[in-house]
C-alpha cells in the first residue's frame, strides 16, 4: 500500500516583501509594518534566486548594494513581475509610502487580470486570510 506524499510544501504565492542588505533598522522595521511577510537576504546574488522562487510582491535594496548587482536584481524582479525599491537613507521617511504605493497597483492590475478571465481560469482565492 502506498501512502501519498505530504511534503508540505505550499505552491501559492505568499504576500511578501523581499529585502536585500537593508542595514538600516529604521527601514527594516518600516518595511515590517506594511503587514506583508517579509524575507530577508544579505547577498544579492542569493538574492536573484530568492526572487524567482518566492516571487515577491516587490524588492527592497539597501542602498550599500553596488549598481552591477541592483542590475541583476532587477533582472531577476522582472522576470516575476516585482518593481525594485532602493532604499536611500534620505529617502527613509518615504519608503513605506513607496512600497505600499508599488504593492496596491500590482495587486490591483492582478485584480484586473484576473477579473477578464472566465470563471474556470480564475486563480483560486487565498482561504488562509
Amino acid at each position: 500500500m502506498r501512502l501519498p506524499l505530504r511534503s508540505g510544501v505550499s505552491f501559492g504565492r505568499t504576500l511578501s516583501v523581499l529585502t536585500v542588505r537593508l542595514d538600516d533598522p529604521w527601514a527594516q522595521s518600516a518595511v515590517q509594518s506594511l503587514g506583508f511577510r517579509v524575507l530577508q537576504v544579505r547577498h544579492p546574488l542569493p538574492a536573484c534566486e530568492r526572487i524567482r522562487v518566492t516571487q515577491p510582491l516587490a524588492v527592497v535594496v539597501g542602498a550599500a548594494v553596488r549598481p552591477d548587482d541592483q542590475v541583476l536584481i532587477a533582472r531577476a524582479a522582472g522576470e516575476v513581475g516585482a518593481p525594485v525599491i532602493v532604499a536611500s537613507f534620505a529617502e527613509d521617511s518615504r519608503l513605506v509610502h513607496r512600497v505600499r504605493c508599488e504593492i496596491e497597483a500590482i495587486l490591483l492590475e492582478r485584480a484586473d487580470r484576473s477579473a477578464a478571465l472566465p470563471a474556470t481560469m480564475r486563480p483560486p482565492r487565498d482561504k488562509s486570510g
